[in-house]
């Protein structure tokens, strides 16, 4: 990262373009004031930043709408490949896996088909209605639906079982990327107005086999939400997911012929020989929890009870230990992020692409 000094007396301009074409990735982060100033210097030089943005100031829960970044790439080949078209016959399939989500998975199913993805659903035998909503997808356009295990109705949840298969249909099912993706979750790509489809498309072209993301948990603040309806339309207040588990989510891999590795990492990361994870991360937008009955059945009825032993002595399924009944699952807006779908992108540059400046608490999350 280089840092322009706020009068431009002390830089080289000439010296920071010479570097910025020898990096592989530069990060140009400016005083308040000087981007427009920082962009035309080196734009006079022959540079254009790829990416344009903002970034928080040190621990601040605000961003620092003056602070400027800059972001430039360079050899051997570009990570944002311009003119790039996607072929008709690429495929992206996300493995969404089910319980009791019937009031979000329609909106989801219907995302992910509006990103260019077609959904595989894996129900963990759902007794509320989400069979039935995922049916209702099959025409619009599923890879499959299962039930697991196929024997019937478990008594725990056994999420290595689930992850081994997602594992082993990574291996059969003819796509050229997988992304493992939960039914309460939307996914979108570094660049606003690219749909995860191509973007997926253009981590590929720029050599690279895997995908990271960030996550950003959105709580409820009201009761408001209707079952059925886009939960970006309702949850406006995010924080950072920033317990240990979230900064290493690589969910979305490339088909390359081989079984990956996934269940023994509890899901949070893809495995296998060769892997290139791409450098800019992509977007998870999670909305656990829906309001405060639906937070009061899901962890207190349909979670704390299913949770296999075994995965509990790993370590795993510890996002609810300190609930109780009783537990405000409600959340103060002042306490939280204001969500704004026009200016993400651009205020939260370096912490969505990266995740550097988020603060890491300890572990506590899926």
């Amino acid at each position: 990262m280089l840092v322009a000094p706020a009068d431009g007396s002390r830089v080289s301009w000439d010296e920071l373009a010479s570097l910025t074409r020898r990096a592989r990735l530069t990060v140009l982060a400016t005083p308040p004031g000087r981007a427009r100033h920082a962009a035309a210097a080196l734009g006079a030089r022959g540079l254009a930043p790829a990416l344009v943005g903002r970034t928080r100031d040190d621990d601040s829960e605000a961003p620092t709408r003056e602070t400027g970044v800059l972001l430039y790439e360079g050899p051997p080949r570009p990570l944002t490949p311009q003119g790039l078209d996607t072929p008709q016959d690429f495929t992206v399939v996300a493995f969404v896996t089910t319980y009791n989500e019937e009031d979000i998975i329609g909106a989801t199913l219907a995302d992910l088909i509006a990103e260019g993805v077609t959904p595989y659903v894996i129900d963990n035998w759902s007794t509320d209605h989400t069979w039935e909503v995922v049916s209702a997808f099959e025409e619009a356009g599923l890879a499959g639906r299962e039930r697991h295990p196929p024997e019937g109705p478990p008594d725990y949840y056994d999420l290595h079982a689930l992850l081994r298969r997602v594992e082993s249909l990574s291996q059969t099912l003819p796509s050229d990327w997988f992304i493992k993706h939960d039914a309460d979750e939307i996914r979108r790509s570094p660049w606003p107005g690219v749909t995860l489809r191509d973007a997926l498309y253009r981590v590929q072209a720029a050599g690279y086999n895997c995908a990271d993301f960030t996550v950003l948990n959105f709580p409820p603040t009201d009761d408001s939400f209707l079952p059925g309806s886009r939960p970006a339309d309702r949850f406006r207040y995010f924080e950072f997911g920033t317990n240990r588990p979230y900064f290493r989510q690589l969910k979305a891999w490339q088909s390359l012929g081989h079984r990956i590795e996934y269940a023994s990492t509890g899901g949070h990361e893809a495995r296998f020989p060769g892997r290139r994870v791409f450098p800019y991360k992509f977007l998870n937008r999670h909305y656990p929890i829906r309001s405060q009955q639906h937070g009061e059945r899901k962890v207190f009825r349909e979670r704390q009870g299913r949770f296999l032993p075994e995965a509990r002595a790993r370590g795993w399924h510890r996002q609810y230990d300190e609930m109780r009944p009783g537990h405000q699952f409600r959340r103060d807006p002042e306490s939280l992020l204001r969500f704004d779908e026009a200016t993400f992108a651009r205020d939260y540059l370096v912490e969505r692409l990266s995740g550097v400046g988020l603060p890491r608490r300890p572990r506590g999350a899926r």
